[in-house]
């Protein structure tokens, strides 16, 4: 498996971009695609993550993804191929900021799908939740309809439509996926 895995990662085009890259998935990602390649870039919002601590600083972009300006300037040094949306704010019970809850899971989203519009892009993949499916997370099938319970879960599911839109009326090449 670990040979397959290694010839699929090497097959991406790049440079790859993990957003978020300091939390737990994002931290798991980028170390998985790094092993395998030297393009790979991870943001953080404060220097030095615990997380990514064995991992080279030079790859490792600390920026606010709240502040246009610095996104701007990401995407502009970087030109990625490939992003992963690993970003996420509100799913621990201390996260309880409302306005941070939809800016950080929607309203970024839709920002960076916007300018990646003027990108060539292979893919933006985002984290989504189970979550979106409200007190159906458990196990749901893919068909269940979307009820989310919280803001976090209406901010996810909200993000999946705009991402859904962009891809199938504006030609993105994007997926959310429901971890």
């Amino acid at each position: 498996m670990k040979k397959y895995l290694s010839s699929e990662v090497a097959r991406l085009p790049g440079p790859i971009l993990v957003l978020g890259a300091s939390g737990f998935i994002g931290a798991n990602l980028f170390r998985c695609i790094s092993a395998e390649r030297d393009d790979v870039y991870g943001t953080s919002s404060k220097p030095f993550p615990w997380r990514l601590k064995e991992c080279d600083d030079n790859y490792i972009k600390v920026v606010d993804l709240l502040m246009d300006f610095e996104v701007d300037n990401l995407l502009e040094s970087l030109k990625p191929k490939i992003v992963f949306n690993c970003l996420a704010y509100g799913a621990y019970s201390f996260q309880r900021n409302t306005e941070l809850i939809y800016r950080t899971n929607f309203s970024l989203v839709v920002n960076l799908l916007e300018r990646l519009s003027n990108f060539d892009i292979a893919c933006f993949i985002n984290a989504g939740t189970s979550s979106e499916y409200g007190r159906q997370a458990a196990s749901p099938l893919e068909g269940v309809e979307l009820t989310p319970n919280s803001h976090y879960a209406v901010s996810k599911a909200a993000a999946s439509g705009a991402i859904h839109y962009m891809g199938s009326e504006k030609g993105i090449p994007c997926a959310n996926l429901r971890l």
